[in-house]
């Protein structure tokens, strides 16, 4: 019963001190299952900084944050987490922004990184291409 209140549309909007990580993180995973995805990513991301070791809260944080739209934020949380611990999805997205900078070279190791998502690799020969191909001189750093 307690479950059903927590998960409840109201619930998801209560403002809650990160003195108590569990209930904080009831209340993001109760923020995602009713939509607010920036909520959710918000509370996810204040739980990962406050507690750095737990890679899985930073991953679950990058997630909501592509769900909610919040690129920004995306890419700051996925910087914070090992390449190896990354999905794919933020490993492409980590790549995608290099790319997008014009900095080819830098897409490289997300893409050859290792996990336990889906293999990047096969993607490494075109932004190898791009790193040869486009001219330092035209990247911006």
């Amino acid at each position: 019963m307690a479950l059903l209140i927590v998960a409840s549309p109201a619930a998801a909007k209560l403002k809650v001190a990160l003195g108590d990580p569990g209930l904080v993180y009831l209340q993001a995973r109760a923020a995602s299952l009713t939509g607010d995805h920036a909520r959710s990513a918000q509370l996810l991301t204040s739980l990962a900084q406050a507690q750095p070791s737990q890679i899985d809260l930073n991953r679950k944080a990058v997630s909501e944050a592509v769900n909610a739209g919040n690129m920004g934020l995306a890419l700051q949380q996925a910087r914070l987490t090992p390449a190896q611990s990354l999905s794919s999805d933020a490993r492409l997205l980590l790549a995608a922004d290099e790319l997008r900078r014009n900095r080819p070279e830098k897409a490289l190791p997300w893409l050859a990184a290792r996990g336990d998502s889906m293999a990047l690799d096969f993607l490494t020969p075109r932004a190898a291409c791009l790193a040869r191909c486009v001219p330092s001189s035209g990247r911006s750093s």
